[in-house]
């Protein structure tokens, strides 16, 4: 097998430190997400990858979506993907026009609420779903949804108490889902207007207290 570069094995190493580990409802088996370095072996490993991305941030720019998270995040498959396959895949383009909704509701909602956030689960296949422990009709499957981690120090109370004001107020009209897992990872998805908890049911949601 062929070793990696010095500077890759660095760079992943080095972001990969530096990312939160937050535990994980959906992910059976959690783990550190994949870190640039990760991203740029992926990415060499096929010559048709890159094309697939230029093509995705070029689809990006045109919704006007590009940049409110990068896009090497945005293919992120699960934080479980050691034990299930890649840790990143493009979606099929038929799917792409699903993620815009809900970028716009964190550009716009979200990060002036809590500030930068960062995909930690993005798109998943069937087979990586399951893998994952995903629902059968997971938003994910669909890109529809972000698994997401604040950048900054925030404690669930202070994320619940930021973000349940918002979705009751803008969820609907924007028809956007928003769930809470455990530590302080949560989604958000443009595919009905919802809530729920740890245990993926409206009952449990912090937004019902």
């Amino acid at each position: 097998m062929a070793r990696l570069p010095a500077f890759v094995i660095a760079a992943a190493l080095s972001l990969t430190a530096g990312l939160a580990m937050p535990a994980m409802a959906q992910d059976r088996e959690p783990q550190a997400p994949a870190g640039y370095g990760q991203y740029q072996a992926w990415l060499a490993a096929d010559p048709v990858r890159p094309g697939q991305v230029e093509a995705l941030e070029a689809f990006l720019t045109a919704e006007g979506v590009a940049g409110i998270v990068p896009t090497w995040q945005l293919i992120r498959t699960a934080t479980s993907w050691r034990a299930c396959g890649a840790p990143f895949a493009v979606p099929e383009r038929a799917s792409w026009a699903n993620m815009a909704p809900a970028l716009r509701f964190v550009r716009d909602r979200v990060i002036p609420a809590i500030g930068p956030v960062e995909p930690v689960a993005v798109y998943r296949d069937a087979a990586m779903n399951a893998c994952a422990g995903g629902a059968r009709g997971s938003a994910h499957r669909s890109f529809h949804a972000l698994d997401l981690i604040p950048t900054r120090r925030l404690s669930l109370d202070q994320l619940t108490a930021a973000l349940c004001p918002i979705h009751a107020a803008h969820g609907p009209r924007a028809r956007i889902g928003l769930g809470f897992y455990a530590g302080v990872r949560f989604h958000v998805d443009a595919r009905g207007f919802r809530s729920w908890g740890v245990d993926q049911r409206g009952a449990s949601s912090p937004c019902r207290r």
